[in-house]
């Protein structure tokens, strides 16, 4: 801690992980807080699932199916029972590979697709808490900090409204590997890179939108590090290099089969659908009444789940202390301010689709979203850009932390 009393995040670790102690703190502090926030799931997990009986129902037979192919060995995966005689139909939507392989073990000894999928729903808001903790603890040393920014993240409005579709809800791995990277850049050990590379991979399983989506923090945080390293840049561009590389080959199977589908069977996403999915610039100040514990400022405005992003007062205004806090400063927390500032900014931008709207009036055809569907495979089949703003909410989450740490000073 400096002369005035606020956490002055590192730039070189002492504590870099959390003693076992520690960890198992926070990990039941999540653990409570995710059956209590969504209650009745808890009560009765074996017959109540978490929303509707749409897509809560389709995921949890997605789960039951991937438990069964892992017990055989994930032969005949992607020829999920659905849609005969056509193949590949796993890849018809997310697959869930990386939660199921977390949860399959109760589908293996219940044989019930909806405790198994519960379980993995209560599981994916353990570990987007847990992330954050770990990314913001490293940065700020505060462990108090850390805990606010990971109840900011994992229990977001945003995942809240999303609560139909699990696979939103798991987007906890986005912090793991950003924590990993950073680690890597703190220490210079290789182990961490095996760190971001698992969670780039269990991420990019658990949710094919994110896969996309997290490579705008990886690389601004990835370039930062490289830019402020003295020496060895060339020997650190090959190490991440071959973490990528690695990552690419465990996802390759995975990308060769949506490749497949979308080749085989034209599932491209039409300009309409995708400018329809877009946010609007309005949407950030739209929320529901009231979700669980949580109560947020009404609104008259009409929308959908995937355009309820409004972060909460509370949230923005710890956030807007925590750039304040930290952005003149010369060290790293005044580069971390303004990076994480920056790609809360760029979630925002991307998150309002190719077509910029404010208020409903179309301000341009031609926004940031669309220069990625012209320049990134694959994008074009994606439909809701508004998704995008699960990068706002986490790097949010992670200014969030820098303002908690200056209140607890």
């Amino acid at each position: 801690m400096d002369t005035t009393g606020v956490h002055r995040p590192r730039e070189a670790p002492r504590h870099t992980v959390p003693a076992a102690r520690e960890l198992a703190l926070a990990v039941a502090v999540f653990s409570v807080a995710s059956v209590l926030l969504t209650l009745p799931v808890a009560v009765h997990p074996t017959r109540t699932l978490p929303s509707d009986l749409v897509d809560t129902l389709l995921n949890s037979w997605i789960i039951g199916w991937d438990a069964d192919r892992l017990r055989h060995g994930l032969r005949g995966v992607w020829d999920a029972p659905i849609f005969y005689p056509y193949r590949d139909t796993l890849a018809f939507s997310e697959n869930l590979l990386g939660l199921a392989v977390f949860v399959a073990p109760v589908y293996w000894v219940s044989g019930n697709a909806v405790l198994t999928y519960n379980i993995g729903f209560l599981l994916s808001f353990v570990v987007a808490g847990i992330g954050m903790y770990l990314l913001v603890r490293a940065l700020t040393e505060s462990r108090g900090a850390a805990a606010v920014a990971g109840f900011a993240y994992a229990f977001c409005p945003f995942k809240m409204a999303q609560i139909a579709h699990v696979q939103m809800v798991a987007t906890g791995w986005i912090p793991v590997a950003l924590w990993g990277l950073h680690e890597y850049f703190f220490t210079r050990r290789r182990r961490w890179l095996a760190v971001f590379a698992g969670a780039c991979c269990l991420q990019a399983l658990s949710n094919t939108y994110v896969a996309y989506f997290m490579a705008v923090p990886v690389v601004a945080v990835t370039a930062d590090g490289l830019v402020r390293l003295r020496h060895n840049r060339r020997r650190a561009v090959l190490e991440l290099s071959a973490a990528c590389l690695a990552a690419l080959v465990v996802l390759a199977p995975v990308g060769a089969a949506y490749s497949r589908v979308r080749g085989d069977y034209q599932q491209v996403r039409t300009a309409a659908e995708i400018a329809q999915g877009g946010a609007d610039v309005r949407s950030y100040l739209v929320g529901k009444k009231s979700i669980g514990a949580w109560r947020w400022l009404p609104t008259a405005v009409v929308t959908d789940p995937e355009k309820e992003l409004f972060p909460g007062v509370f949230i923005v205004l710890l956030a807007a202390l925590g750039v304040a806090a930290h952005a003149r400063r010369r060290d790293g927390s005044g580069r971390w301010a303004w990076l994480y500032a920056g790609l809360a900014c760029a979630g925002f931008l991307f998150s309002l689709g190719p077509h910029v709207r404010i208020w409903g009036t179309l301000l341009t055809e031609h926004g940031p979203y669309d220069w990625l569907l012209r320049a990134v495979p694959g994008m074009t089949g994606m439909r809701v850009p508004a998704r995008f703003a699960v990068i706002f909410f986490a790097a949010l989450s992670v200014l969030t932390g820098f303002g908690a740490s200056v209140v607890l000073s």
